[in-house]
């Protein structure tokens, strides 16, 4: 074996440790949970509405232009009854939505769960990668979020996703 070849293989040896190391600081850094800062939300009902709150809660961005979003209200308003005192499930309409049509949403889809309005998108800025609808959060009493999804959710991802944290 050559000087040359083996002060190569040396310096790649140490160049792939680097590299594994500051990949496993990334991952580190990268893993620190993203807070939520206290929010008071207005809901359809009028009621003031806290996230985060004294359980795990389920955040659910939508709007009401939104198709996936109106296939997975009905599939969240089972999950609220179902984890009911366990998990709070609150739908945030997006800021463009009228209150009326979010009424008439609420009305014909037979929701009972808190529907909060985000007139002013402080809900919306306060949560991290939130520009599509449907994107949902899961957090914690702390106001950690725990999960963040993208896009539409199948019931049976919901529900694992939940048993992961409960």
């Amino acid at each position: 074996m050559q000087f040359g070849s083996v002060l190569e293989s040396r310096y790649l040896r140490y160049g792939l440790w680097v590299l594994v190391f500051v990949a496993g600081l990334g991952v580190a850094w990268g893993t620190r949970p993203v807070q939520v800062r206290h929010l008071q939300l207005m809901t359809l009902n009028g009621e003031s509405l806290s996230i985060p709150n004294q359980q795990l809660t389920w955040v659910n961005f939508w709007s009401v232009s939104c198709a996936s979003c109106m296939t997975e209200l009905p599939l969240l308003e089972k999950m609220a009854q179902e984890y009911q005192g366990r998990v709070a499930v609150v739908g945030v309409a997006a800021a463009y939505d009228p209150p009326n049509a979010i009424v008439e949403t609420k009305e014909r889809l037979a929701l009972t769960m808190p529907l909060a309005l985000d007139l002013n998108r402080v809900a919306a800025r306060s949560f991290p990668n939130n520009d599509v609808v449907p994107t949902h959060y899961l957090v914690n009493e702390k106001g950690h979020i725990l999960l963040s999804l993208r896009g539409e959710v199948s019931e049976k991802t919901m529900r694992d996703a939940l048993k992961q944290h409960l």
